[in-house]
């Protein structure tokens, strides 16, 4: 890594940097943090921290949701499994190009008598739970056995689905790429969660056996045929006390590189983007299990239940008074500023921690209208459906940050017209109000007149009787 500049500038808060400093080999700015209208700057390592709590936030009203939908856990578990499982053959399996998974070696150095053992997924694994912010250690390593810890997790606040998705989906990744090489089948590699932090347990450690060697799970096996996110411990090798010292967070955030096991060192800024460019995992999973059950788009039903529980998450998010003080202390926020500007500079932290390019188009105190990237808001177009996501979130939000007299809502005819993501928030009316017969909330002379005019009408028919 070097320096392309050695000079400390003033960035625009549209794209902060602490310092100008640029690392190449990511192309970021060193010390990437956030940076509010009112000058409230933050850190990369409370930046870092944001998005990964954002993202968790997300991806367990997204679970809590699917549950609303679908209240039977083996099919709500099957349904992102099975999406995960065939997402990960296709990405990995044998019939995947050997490019990607060659890419994969090369940038993880993985010599020739490794590519055909357990520790080659492993060594990848252990790279993406450190992208997401999870602190951990690949414990022990053979050709045939591994174990890895996993010490921290955000994700643990989605719950159990969170923990059997992983179980399930992780598992095909890991078979498909365990099988790359020779042609293997699938049936030669076992994966266990021996424990799963966030449901009883300190510490989640995942094993890896070649069943050749160590034979069947003794939870699914021929005789108990299970599904694989039920592959829960103890592995075929039995189950060992104890774990490795307790790692309170990523060491990349105080180094600034991450060491994989094998030794290859990534910087902080190649972890930090990979997370930001790919930002909402957990989240997508339930999108797809929505999908799978409208039989190729979701269903007006289902969107109305998530919506309607975004909207829920939204206002307890900033419902107590002393956690909208917060936000706006955080923020730096002037005391006589409370108008939409705050929801909008809440955003605008949202977008820089995604690592999004994003912009006010307008910002005052009767409106503010924010910009960003469509292609890196959605994933590179994979999921559309975000728009109405954080439109539902963020109007949810509004109403506790701000007033119930304000709403967040998504331009779609700008969407279509400029491809960028464009969101306004103003104050309007939401909600549906019944109106009692004859009366009406719009007090203009032409509806008092005919106000008058039901009421004279009544009076005569009273009369009459």
């Amino acid at each position: 890594m070097k320096f392309t500049t050695s000079e400390v500038e003033r960035l625009s808060f549209q794209n902060i940097s602490d310092v100008g400093l640029q690392d190449d080999d990511s192309g970021l700015h060193l010390f990437r943090g956030m940076m509010s209208p009112w000058d409230a700057l933050k850190s990369f390592k409370e930046t870092f921290k944001f998005l990964s709590r954002h993202s968790a936030m997300l991806a367990a009203t997204s679970i809590n949701a699917l549950q609303i939908m679908e209240p039977d856990q083996e099919t709500r578990q099957g349904l992102m499994s099975t999406w995960w499982k065939n997402d990960m053959l296709e990405t990995w399996g044998p019939e995947d190009v050997k490019g990607q998974v060659k890419s994969f070696e090369e940038n993880y150095s993985i010599p020739p008598f490794m590519k055909r053992t357990m520790y080659r997924q492993a060594n990848y694994a252990d790279w993406g739970d450190e992208m997401m912010l999870m602190p951990g250690k690949v414990r022990y390593a053979t050709t045939d056995h591994v174990e890895k810890e996993v010490h921290g997790c955000n994700l643990a606040i989605a719950g159990p689905d969170a923990c059997d998705l992983s179980e399930g989906g992780g598992q095909w990744f890991c078979k498909g790429l365990y099988s790359q090489g020779d042609g293997a089948g699938y049936e030669d590699d076992n994966l266990y969660l021996v424990q799963r932090i966030g449901c009883g347990d300190g510490v989640c450690r995942v094993v890896w056996e070649n069943k050749k060697k160590f034979g069947e799970h003794r939870n699914h096996n021929a005789e108990v045929n299970g599904h694989d996110w039920e592959e829960w411990g103890p592995p075929a090798s039995g189950y060992e006390q104890g774990h490795a010292p307790i790692k309170d967070e990523v060491e990349y955030l105080t180094t600034g590189y991450f060491t994989a096991a094998l030794g290859q060192e990534f910087t902080v800024g190649e972890m930090y983007q990979m997370n930001a460019t790919w930002a909402l995992p957990y989240t997508n999973q339930p999108i797809e299990a929505m999908r799978i059950r409208g039989g190729g788009e979701i269903s007006e039903s289902d969107w109305y239940i998530y919506k309607v529980m975004l909207d829920t998450a939204g206002k307890m998010q900033f419902g107590e008074e002393l956690t909208r003080k917060t936000i706006r202390d955080w923020m730096n926020v002037p005391a006589d500023v409370d108008d939409g500007r705050v929801m909008g500079a809440y955003i605008s932290m949202l977008w820089q921690a995604r690592a999004m390019e994003w912009s006010f188009a307008k910002f005052d105190e009767d409106e503010v209208i924010i910009d960003c990237d469509s292609s890196h808001l959605f994933m590179y177009g994979m999921y559309p459906e975000i728009l109405d996501i954080y439109e539902a979130l963020f109007n949810g939000m509004v109403k506790t940050l701000v007033s119930p007299a304000w709403v967040v809502e998504a331009d779609r005819e700008y969407l279509e017209e400029e491809d960028q993501v464009r969101y306004i928030i103003k104050k309007a009316v939401y909600g549906n109000r019944r109106q009692k017969p004859g009366y009406d909330y719009d007090r203009t002379e032409e509806n008092k007149r005919k106000l008058e005019e039901h009421d004279a009408a009544i009076a005569k028919i009273k009369a009459i009787r």
